[in-house]
């Protein structure tokens, strides 16, 4: 459906991603630099040391943003207890930061941890994530300290 609404938007994905068959064009794959087309306003980054995630972050210039996805989860209310039993043996019950599963997916913890720096580079306050409450005050020190594991 959003093909068909927007059929002159250029499409993106994370590079070693595979190909989606029902785009009317390529895709082009994202890499470290953004696109001229926004890098005024956002830039990009793809997260080392994660070779089956192809996770890649984003920081939203003039709104102070940070933009992931699975690097960290911040779920205070599962919608059930299966889901709060879950979260709680991973660790991400009422705890914003990486999951159990997530640091096993991370296969060379060094160049995990200069993508991490990378990202604390950015001057961000606000952190929005695929799974959970956004951050809008503080995110950039509690990011910082949800990665006390890697060092």
């Amino acid at each position: 459906e959003w093909v068909n609404a927007y059929p002159e938007a250029i499409y993106y994905q994370p590079p070693g991603m595979p190909k989606i068959k029902t785009l009317p064009r390529q895709l082009d794959v994202i890499s470290d630099d953004a696109p001229s087309v926004w890098h005024a306003e956002i830039e990009q980054h793809i997260i080392k040391g994660l070779p089956r995630l192809n996770e890649v972050a984003f920081f939203h210039k003039s709104s102070r943003t940070l933009i992931v996805t699975d690097v960290v989860f911040n779920l205070a209310a599962p919608d059930s207890a299966y889901e709060t039993l879950f979260l709680r043996l991973n660790g991400a019950y009422k705890n914003f930061g990486s999951t159990r599963i997530f640091k096993t997916s991370v296969k060379d913890k060094q160049a995990f941890r200069g993508s991490i720096e990378h990202l604390l580079r950015w001057d961000f306050e606000t952190v929005i994530m695929s799974h959970g409450e956004i951050l809008f005050q503080g995110g950039k020190k509690r990011f910082k300290d949800s990665f006390g594991w890697l060092y």
